[in-house]
């Protein structure tokens, strides 16, 4: 919840004309939970904002979307990716699964041998359809580093990259931001302040792992919560700090 308000205040002084919102996820590991919360996210968009948002499932071999909505859109994405020329956005609209009032799904194909390479121009395509359709569109990008994942991150708004408190997860985090830093040059602060939080979070949970004190352990969390919120106040363009719960 706090990462959709967070996203839906970054979009508020940026939103173009009749283009919605690009927001790539996309995980430093396998097995870090960055569908999960793309998901999470496009719902709690589409929601708590009553905004239209599409989720668009680009993990083309294994992706989840389907399984975690428990549907599936008529036509898959792939087939899209294939055939770019006949993709507008009213027929688009018409291939996504709906789920719930506001949220719309373009999954994964469920056989493996639909899954191949894709060309730049045939997402670019599609996203720029999908934001025709959609005030926000929530890309879940696969573990994997070719020229059109890195095509769609660079056309994305906002870029979330998951990663788990271990060293190859958050090394191969770092490269991508990195690459963003490089390819993004916009991106420089707030990556500056991601990066901060992810030393807080370090410190917090070495804390956590090696003391025996209660009231220690209470007291860093606390001290973690408030250097949060210090940090999400000083995201450009965000207006504000989210509210995160009390530990």
């Amino acid at each position: 919840k706090q990462l959709a308000e967070t996203l839906v205040a970054l979009s508020s002084s940026e939103v173009e004309a009749n283009a919605g919102k690009l927001v790539s996820f996309i995980g430093a590991g396998g097995g870090v939970g960055s569908s999960q919360i793309a998901h999470n996210a496009a719902f709690h968009i589409a929601r708590l904002f009553d905004a239209e948002t599409a989720v668009l499932d680009l993990d083309l071999g294994f992706g989840t979307a389907a399984l975690d909505f428990n549907i599936e859109s008529p036509q898959h994405i792939a087939s899209l990716l294939d055939d770019p020329e006949r993709v507008d956005p009213s027929m688009l609209q018409r291939l996504m699964a709906k789920h719930g009032d506001n949220l719309y799904l373009l999954t994964a194909p469920p056989a493996l041998d639909k899954a191949g390479d894709v060309a730049p121009v045939a997402v670019e395509t599609l996203l720029a359809a999908a934001r025709r359709t959609a005030g926000f569109v929530v890309a879940d990008l696969p573990c994997v580093w070719l020229p059109w994942i890195q095509h769609v991150l660079d056309l994305s708004d906002e870029i979330v990259v998951t990663a788990a408190p271990r060293l190859h997860s958050l090394r191969h985090a770092k490269q991508i931001i990195d690459w963003a830093c490089r390819e993004r040059t916009t991106l420089t602060e707030i990556v500056s302040l991601e990066a901060e939080a992810i030393n807080r979070f370090l410190q917090w949970g070495n804390l956590v792992a090696h003391s025996t004190s209660p009231s220690e352990v209470e007291a860093g969390c606390n001290s973690f919560a408030a250097d949060l919120h210090s940090i999400a106040r000083r995201i450009p363009g965000a207006g504000g700090a989210p509210q995160l719960p009390s530990l």
